[in-house]
Parts: structure tokens; C-alpha cells; sequence
């Protein structure tokens, strides 16, 4: 076995602690992000060390996976996520064999759970991937969209309507305290502007609240020349909110919606033509329009969030370099007031 940070004696010890003392690893690896022509395939990573383990005897591989401690795990969260998707849906998800955290084994917590085979849709899909041709990633990406679709059919009375327009303006006065602070061309009027559009707009209200998708990844395998979802992986970060958090990003794919140097317009025509999106209103209809006005928040207050450590250089030197962006889109929030 390689060398580990968790070392292949507490794999071990771990393997007949979950599955009994007579269980015998017949191979373990770490699981690196990894990228193939170019493209990356595996990615994560960074907020746990993982590792696909086999047993003596037994077909069914497993993950063990160990938080890094750069930020809190969300493992029972994540499992609870897994049991609503399973019970709500026909998208397989891992099953979770043991979560413990008496660190009497291992210094940290962790979780194990079934490895499944196949591949991140975004690496399938991905335009420059010559492992599928457009037939093939319209299939997968359509799937895709039927798969958001099914999460967010799992629905709950939100805990917080009004959460979204308190997520703003809390990104506002962020944007304001640097404004003030420093010989940024923000204007503060436009600013207060934004504020009035947000609070006044009835489209940032929402009822019922869904499960969301986020950070998730939708793994696909080829079996008998079709493709199909293999299984859902990393719920541990996501849970109900507006839908459209989900939406806005499948919509800006394959870029980042903080990645853009401008406003992000909303084609709403050539949008309702891609695959994801057809996949989606198999299920659920879109309203299109309202989409747009969300991704507009939504880089918003990305680029806002970005402030809270303005204090440091780096970040000072980021809002400089970005500042027409920050000007131009405040603009159009500000605008949205007009429409």
C-alpha cells in the first residue's frame, strides 16, 4: 500500500471494525483529483483524504474517507441527503456503512461507504472530450437535467422566505463597508438603489423550498450503448433552498457564474434549447425570465461574498482589478428597478 497521512494499518483496523475481525484488505489507494486530455475528471479532494479500499473475497468496493480539518464535516448530513434522494427518486446514491467519531482509531472522524464506478457528467460532456461525441453529451446532459429535476421535486415548507433577500443585502452592505473605505468608483447611490430592487422584488420570495443539487456530482456509465446516472456523490454541503440556485449554474455552464467580467445576460431562448434544460422541463417547468433575474442576484452577491477579507491585500488588490465589473453590475441590479 502507499504512503498515507491515514496509514494502511488503520485502514485495516478500520475494515474489521466495519465489516468484522476477520475481514482481509486486498487493496487500497488513495483517490487523487486526476484530469484526462486535458480535462479534469476527479476533482475535490481537498476537504477529505479518500481511499478506494478492496476486500478479500468480496466484489463490492468502499470508500473511507477522512476529514483534512479544513472545515467541519457534514457526514450525518450528507447521509440524510442520500436516504431523501433514495426514497424520492430513481438516482442510485452510496450506501453509507458506518459513520464514527470516537477517533479511537484514527485521529479524526470518518465515513465509509460503497465506491461506485462511473464518470462525472461535466467530464463527459465536456465539449472538448474525445471519449463522447455530441449525441452522446446531449444524452448525458439531458439526463443531467432530469436528475435536477428529481431533486428538487423533494420540497419543504421554506424556513425562511424572505432568506435570499437577507443573503443580499447583508452582500450589499459588504460591498458598501469597501466602497466607503477605500477610492473605489462603486457608486453608493447605485448601491442604495440595489438595496430598493431587492427588497421590493417579490421573485426573491419563494415557496416551498427544494433540495438543491450545488456541489454535488452526477456520475455516468455506458451499459449496453446507453448512457445512464450511475449514482449521486458529495451531498454533504447542500440542502433546500430556491431551485434556481441550482439552475443559474447549469445555465452558465461550463464557466463559473463569479467568472464572468461582466453582467451575466441570460439568452433565454438558446437557454430553453439545451439538452440539460429540455431533460429538466421533462419534469418541471422553468420560468426563464425569473432565471435571469436570479443569475443577475446570484453574481451579485458571489462577487460581494468575495469582500469579506477586504482588509488583506490580496483580496484589495481583487476588487481593484475588478472594479468596472463590480461598477457595471451594480448598474444592473440598479436597473432591474426600471424594467
Amino acid at each position: 500500500m502507499p504512503s498515507m497521512t491515514i496509514s494502511a494499518k488503520q485502514i485495516v483496523s478500520i475494515a474489521a471494525e466495519v465489516f468484522g475481525s476477520s475481514t482481509e484488505v486486498e487493496s487500497c489507494s488513495e483517490i487523487l483529483p486526476s484530469s484526462e486530455c486535458g480535462i479534469p475528471k476527479v476533482c475535490g479532494c481537498n476537504a477529505n483524504q479518500s481511499f478506494r479500499v478492496r476486500l478479500r473475497g468480496e466484489p463490492q468496493e468502499y470508500v473511507f474517507r477522512f476529514p483534512r480539518g479544513h472545515r467541519d464535516d457534514l457526514y450525518e448530513k450528507e447521509r440524510t441527503n442520500y436516504r431523501l434522494v433514495a426514497a424520492n427518486t430513481d438516482i442510485p446514491v452510496p450506501r453509507v456503512h458506518r459513520i464514527d467519531r470516537s477517533k479511537r482509531l484514527v485521529p479524526v472522524g470518518y465515513m465509509v461507504m460503497d465506491f461506485m464506478a462511473g464518470d462525472e457528467a461535466t467530464f463527459l460532456s465536456h465539449p472538448q472530450n474525445p471519449r463522447t461525441d455530441q449525441q452522446e453529451k446531449d444524452e448525458i446532459q439531458e439526463k443531467t437535467g432530469y436528475c435536477y429535476a428529481q431533486v428538487h421535486n423533494i420540497s419543504r415548507e421554506a424556513s425562511s422566505p424572505r432568506s435570499a433577500i437577507d443573503r443580499l443585502l447583508y452582500n450589499l452592505q459588504q460591498l458598501e463597508n469597501v466602497v466607503k473605505d477605500g477610492p473605489f468608483r462603486v457608486s453608493l447611490t447605485k448601491i442604495d438603489q440595489c438595496r430598493a430592487v431587492v427588497e421590493g422584488d417579490g421573485d426573491l420570495l419563494f415557496e416551498p423550498e427544494s433540495l438543491c443539487v450545488g456541489d454535488s456530482e452526477f456520475h455516468f456509465e455506458k451499459i449496453d450503448g446507453e448512457w445512464n446516472v450511475a449514482f449521486v456523490c458529495d451531498m454533504e454541503w447542500v440542502g433546500f433552498d430556491d431551485p434556481c440556485q441550482d439552475l443559474f449554474m447549469l445555465a452558465c455552464a461550463p464557466r463559473r457564474l463569479w467568472g464572468f467580467d461582466r453582467p451575466f445576460a441570460l439568452d433565454e431562448q438558446e437557454l430553453a434549447t439545451r439538452a440539460c434544460m429540455r431533460g429538466y422541463e421533462q419534469l418541471r417547468e422553468i420560468d426563464y425570465a425569473r432565471l435571469a433575474r436570479m443569475a443577475l442576484y446570484k453574481q451579485l452577491g458571489a462577487m460581494c461574498s468575495c469582500l469579506d477579507q477586504v482588509y488583506r491585500p490580496e483580496k484589495r488588490a481583487f476588487m481593484k482589478s475588478r472594479e468596472q465589473t463590480y461598477v457595471n453590475l451594480v448598474a444592473a441590479v440598479a436597473g432591474l428597478g426600471l424594467d
